[in-house]
């Protein structure tokens, strides 16, 4: 799937040799994933160190800044900074869930061969950021094709990887969790908090409260956001009528989804297929 924009969904970063300027690179939500080729490098993420050696994977989510401290001689490091809507647009949050709601960095140790595909991946999205002058819908694309299948590769280690095991929650991060996964299974179904809640037995506004502590963003934000994911990516990549997709998505008729989409992005569903079909 690609990314329904005509910017880039993420900036890429090449770390090299211990002469590598301190400064700290602003985020906002953004998700954060460093892959150490060689050497040693230590950042910080909002304030959190985290030391990266030789083929780890670093992943975490800023919701202010990170800053790398320290780089061995030998460092040879990629930094992707990658915006939350991409996140979101490509399901790819729902299999980062843990790290989304701890909000502590997450560290990845793939075999020789993993390290091998993730470096051709990141090569690729290099080349993509930097060779065009101009950034066009094709530049795009190919970026965000590429920065998927980088998002599919950590995702699979990641799931691979067992984090949970070893990780505690509190009774909201437990509650928020378990909505965030209900969500990704029901939300063409259920588009009200009642469901979920009922579901996690638990009052609305106690379940709206957990998730907004813990995400920042309130229960129908989340519900809206979703929807609004997939609402652009059956308009740019299917052929299927305005109608069909308000059915499909669950809205009571087509013109309750047409209002429901232009208060959200803006644009009419038509206008919206019209600028970003591919």
């Amino acid at each position: 799937m690609e990314f329904i924009s005509k910017k880039l969904p993420a900036e890429v970063y090449l770390y090299k040799g211990s002469a590598v300027e301190i400064q700290n690179m602003s985020c906002s939500g953004h998700f954060i994933l460093v892959f150490v080729k060689s050497g040693i490098i230590r950042i910080l993420v909002d304030g959190v160190s985290m030391l990266g050696v030789s083929g780890e994977i670093i992943i975490a989510v800023s919701q202010e800044y990170y800053q790398v401290i320290h780089a061995g001689k030998k460092l040879f490091c990629y930094i992707v900074k990658i915006n939350r809507e991409f996140i979101v647009e490509t399901k790819m949050f729902y299999h980062f869930i843990e790290t989304f709601i701890k909000k502590h960095p997450l560290k990845i140790v793939p075999d020789a061969f993993e390290q091998k595909v993730l470096s051709r991946i990141m090569k690729l999205l290099m080349y993509y950021s930097t060779v065009q002058d101009s950034i066009s819908q094709l530049s795009v694309q190919s970026f965000s094709m590429t920065l998927s299948l980088l998002l599919f590769q950590t995702g699979w280690l990641y799931n691979h990887s067992n984090p949970s095991e070893n990780t505690s929650y509190n009774r909201k991060e437990a509650l928020a969790m378990g909505f965030l996964k209900l969500l990704l299974k029901h939300f063409r179904q259920e588009q009200n908090i009642g469901f979920y809640s009922g579901v996690l037995c638990v009052t609305d506004g106690y379940l709206n409260k957990a998730v907004r502590e813990v995400t920042g963003k309130t229960v129908g934000f989340c519900i809206a956001e979703i929807l609004i994911s997939e609402a652009k990516y059956l308009l740019v990549h299917h052929g299927d009528g305005i109608e069909t997709i308000s059915e499909q998505l669950g809205f009571s008729s087509g013109g309750s989804f047409r209002r429901f989409f232009k208060r959200h992005t803006l644009f009419t569903p038509l206008e919206f297929r019209k600028r970003f079909q591919v």
